[in-house]
């Protein structure tokens, strides 16, 4: 299905000459100028390049693909990717220049020119999208030479996370690029570099016994080595063996006494699985070697925090040493400290009247079985999921309502999530089905890390094949029970968590948007009452957006609708959670998001 079809539709009816508004730098409008370029025939080259703009925001739109062709059928090349006065090369066309390589049968042409524009901006998905379908025909790697085999594949390598942090559609990927990597490898031997990266990419696909027996057969070809040895701890890692892991760290540094990633690979190993007692020593031995390494510095600080007194409290000299390293530039410190920061690296807490009244049950030594609240405006209906969730019954009442009342929806939406029970909310929904609770409860589970909650959502639709936007709605105002244990979240935090996991899982219900399945799901949270669940689709929307930027635009209007629509008066739920998403979107300019950023201090300094 096209992903504008109301343009398509103005487009086929009137013909390139169709007036219509559109945001410049915007998907829509590369789309229709290069369309419209097609239709008139009078200058392709312009239209051409704005094809090229297009195919930046999804290359693997078979649509958008589909035009390539027509403007190949047109015109030659050179006609269409005119030389720079000043020579030089833009990524965006020069991917299209490889595109035409490929189809003249030059493909080994255009790999090589994929990769250097993979270099240049490896955030667009040429290389899956465009190289991937033409290396799985028979014969092609195999016809390849060895040394481009070896550059193609170092490049698809770095090109994605580990499995743990890929979605249900990088991993389709992954599985695709690591059939590719075996055939490589059974056509080329005896490199080192291939020893790493065949391994490498099957580790990445998650089939970890092949990557192993990959190393096995490395090993038996060219004995111990670090390469080898690595391999091999990478994979137990991320099999979720970390003592194997680091015993065969332990080997790469016997094969390479001055090596220090082996060292790094070993810290990161138990600080991914917070065992900062473990993870510590090593850092401290890289920083023996090296006192001011980028990687292990910060990542020191940090363990050291984490076994603390107080970690991360007001006081903590750890953080205040990671913000200075921050300050210097240094990514790492900047990837950790965020975790310290709204959003990033964890959910807060609500703070409502309501959900600070729970909380102090909770933390009370003795506690009733009900409570009655009275509060001075309306608040989230969730408060009172979270009561029950807590084994509570409580009552509420309103000593006013704000203008536009929350309660409500503020625009036209597809799924009723919460409706009126007398003056209070309550869930529309019946109780979801208990594969699809135990599915959202699992991710909520998880170890929070927003690339972790995203990608492990992405695959509930996989699991739960039938699964539908009813159903995981239905979790959000029916969630299941906090897990059990010493380190299990509180009621709030587990409400909130779950909301996300769940709003992450209709992100990935289908693949279309206007009309779709989780466009409807998501506006119908976002747009609908009041609630911390608005904050849980203000966060799987903006994720939506970074990976799937031609939606941005639209997004961006449904936070400015909701923006509109603030209630005059009570504390707004969302507020914070809006204005620090919306300056990621990726369509902004730079001044949108300044202003954005001060409304985000503003509302911050007012909590």
């Amino acid at each position: 299905m096209a992903l504008f079809p109301d343009l398509d539709r103005q487009l086929d009816a009137n013909g390139s000459g169709t007036s219509v508004s559109l945001r410049q730098d915007s998907a829509e409008f590369e789309y229709f100028v290069a369309r419209g370029e097609l239709a008139r025939g009078e200058n392709l080259a312009h239209g051409f390049a704005h094809l090229a703009e297009l195919l930046t925001f999804a290359p693997e739109r078979e649509d958008w693909q589909a035009l390539i062709g027509e403007y190949l059928t047109r015109a030659d090349l050179d006609t269409l990717i005119p030389a720079n006065a000043d020579g030089g090369r833009y990524y965006a066309t020069e991917a299209l220049r490889a595109w035409a390589f490929a189809e003249d049968g030059k493909l080994h042409d255009a790999i090589n020119l994929w990769i250097a524009v993979h270099q240049a901006k490896p955030n667009v998905r040429y290389l899956q999208a465009w190289a991937v379908p033409r290396l799985e025909a028979d014969g092609v790697v195999e016809g390849m030479p060895r040394d481009l085999c070896l550059q193609m594949l170092a490049t698809m390598l770095n090109g994605v996370p580990e499995l743990r942090l890929q979605t249900a559609r990088q991993r389709d990927g992954s599985a695709r690029v690591a059939a590719i990597a075996r055939r490589v490898a059974a056509t080329h031997s005896g490199s080192p570099e291939l020893g790493m990266m065949v391994p490498g990419l099957l580790r990445k696909a998650g089939d970890f016994d092949g990557a192993l027996a990959q190393v096995a057969a490395n090993e038996e070809e060219s004995g111990a080595t670090w390469h080898n040895a690595v391999a091999r701890g990478l994979i137990h890692r991320e099999a979720g063996d970390p003592e194997a892991a680091e015993q065969a760290f332990v080997a790469a540094l016997a094969l390479d006494t001055s090596d220090i990633s082996a060292m790094l690979e070993a810290g990161d190993t138990f600080l991914n699985i917070r065992r900062w007692d473990r993870a510590l020593p090593w850092y401290d031995k890289v920083l023996a070697r090296q006192p001011e390494h980028d990687w292990a510095k910060p990542s020191a600080l940090w363990c050291r925090s984490k076994l603390s007194a107080d970690p991360g409290g007001p006081d903590d000299p750890h953080i205040e040493a990671l913000v200075e390293l921050e300050k210097q530039g240094m990514w790492r410190a900047r990837s950790l400290i965020n975790q310290f920061r709204r959003w990033d690296g964890f959910l807060p807490e609500p703070s409502d009247a309501t959900a600070n009244a729970l909380r102090s049950v909770l933390e009370a030594e003795e506690r009733g079985d009900s409570m009655a609240i009275a509060t001075s405006a309306v608040e989230a209906p969730s408060n009172m999921t979270a009561f029950r969730l807590a084994g509570m019954d409580a009552t509420i009442s309103y000593n006013s309502v704000a203008t536009p009342d929350p309660r409500e929806p503020i625009a036209d939406i597809e799924y009723t999530v919460w409706e009126l029970d007398g003056e209070v909310l309550a869930p529309a929904l019946p109780p979801p089905p208990p594969d699809v609770a135990a599915a959202v409860a699992e991710v909520a589970a998880l170890d929070y890390e927003r690339d972790r909650v995203w990608a492990a959502a992405s695959l509930i639709p996989r699991r739960i094949a039938d699964v539908t936007a009813e159903q995981l709605l239905s979790v959000v105002v029916h969630p299941p029970p906090v897990p059990p244990g010493p380190h299990a979240p509180n009621v709030l935090a587990w409400l909130g968590r779950v909301q996300l996991a769940a709003a992450d899982a209709l992100a990935h219900l289908d693949e279309d948007w206007k009309p779709s399945k989780r466009r409807g799901a998501l506006m119908s949270l976002l747009h609908g009452p009041m609630d911390w669940s608005t904050n849980a689709a203000i966060l799987a929307l903006t994720r939506l957006a970074r990976a799937e930027p031609a939606l941005s635009v639209d997004i961006g209007e449904a936070f400015a609708e909701l923006e509109a629509s603030r209630p005059d008066a009570g504390a707004v739920c969302w507020e914070q959670t809006l204005y620090w998403c919306w300056c990621d979107l990726p369509h902004l300019w730079d001044k949108e998001r300044d202003a954005l950023w001060a409304k985000y201090q503003g509302a911050a300094n007012t909590d």
